[in-house]
């Protein structure tokens, strides 16, 4: 099977090789395992230089004349054009949504009555009016609006929640739920009486709706328990109008290479995800299945995999000071949730997950 993947890829290039923060060798070994080309229409950034692994899978990469959303519609008739040329050259189609280029692909499937899939991994509407884009708030209606009737009319859907984006994006035709993580099984390394106390946090600084600003603030509280604690962040951005603590330190390292995240993890002893909207969280899942405690926002569908009294208000600074304040100081409480989230965890392990996407993909392809 020949397969198109749609989605708001950007990849790098030195002219040698293909980079992606987020795309990965392993992100694409799940579809070669059931078809047998793969071809892609990202957003390409000339480099000379890039700290990421290249992409090794034998992808079909058809560079986009766009550089940003914001030429996408400023371009509307070319993007259009485009939509309706991939539609007409693909033989199978599977949409990744929310996405800009997923929407205009889908509506331009449904105008030429092109059967397509769909992967749902997010809450349109409130991905992009919480992001923090000025442009993203303008257009989240018309995105939400048209995600619904794409994920609706598309004849196979594959959704990471197992409730929240299916009554969010509802499609009657075939449906499978399938995370979009697979984990792997970890030893359990971190230990509660590690010194300092470390927690971490994955998410661009750049987009808003991660909550960073929840967390920076919850620091406040925390700071004032005279405990020394660090904060380890990684993804895009920079840190700016950073709060002055006496016992907190923050150290923002950016984008690192998949193979350095295992460790990343490993030296901590807490994760937060005090996002203000998330589909699943695949990070929260790689921090349980390494037996880290994880204090999240009660968002999306994160608490079908955190529990109850690990959850907090979305925005709620206090509340999460709180969380995290009694799994500084109580050994039990933290090894009680370590285990549960450890055992948790194992029915994504990765063999499961790709067994389901198998299912998933070979009954499209049927």
């Amino acid at each position: 099977m020949k397969l198109t993947y749609v989605y708001d890829l950007r990849l790098q290039f030195d002219g040698q090789a293909y980079y992606s923060k987020n795309f990965s060798d392993s992100a694409w070994e799940k579809y070669f395992d059931v078809v047998d080309e793969i071809h892609i229409y990202p957003m390409i950034q000339q480099v000379e230089y890039s700290n990421l692994s290249p992409i090794k899978s034998p992808l079909i990469v058809h560079e986009i004349p766009f550089q940003s959303t914001k030429s996408i519609y400023l371009n509307l008739k070319d993007m259009w054009s485009l939509a309706i040329n991939i539609v007409e050259s693909s033989e199978e189609i599977i949409i990744r949504l929310p996405s800009h280029m997923g929407i205009f692909v889908g509506l331009a499937c449904i105008k030429n009555q092109k059967k397509y899939k769909v992967e749902v991994v997010g809450n349109a509407l409130e991905a992009y009016r919480l992001h923090g884009n000025p442009l993203y708030k303008v257009i989240a209606p018309f995105l939400h609006s048209s995600m619904k009737n794409v994920v609706a009319r598309a004849d196979t859907a594959i959704y990471v929640t197992s409730i929240y984006l299916q009554e969010c994006y509802p499609n009657n035709q075939q449906v499978y739920n399938v995370v979009n993580a697979s984990i792997k099984k970890h030893p359990v390394s971190v230990k509660w009486q590690q010194q300092p106390f470390t927690i971490g946090m994955i998410g661009s600084l750049e987009t808003k709706y991660k909550g960073h600003a929840t967390l920076f603030k919850a620091l406040e509280e925390l700071d004032k328990l005279n405990q020394p604690i660090i904060i380890r962040l990684l993804g895009e951005g920079k840190l700016k109008n950073l709060p002055r603590y006496n016992n907190v330190t923050v150290y923002h390292e950016g984008i690192i290479d998949q193979q350095e995240v295992a460790r990343w993890y490993q030296s901590l002893q807490l994760y937060v995800q005090p996002s203000y909207t998330e589909a699943m969280g695949r990070s929260i899942m790689e921090a349980m299945s390494y037996g880290l405690p994880v204090v999240a926002s009660n968002v999306g569908g994160i608490p079908e995999l955190v529990e109850a009294n690990m959850l907090f208000k979305v925005r709620d600074t206090k509340g999460m000071a709180k969380k995290i304040a009694a799994l500084l100081y109580d050994p039990s409480l933290w090894q009680r949730v370590s285990t549960r989230n450890h055992a948790y965890i194992q029915q994504f392990e990765k063999s499961i997950v790709q067994e389901q996407r198998r299912i998933a993909l070979r009954n499209y392809n049927v």
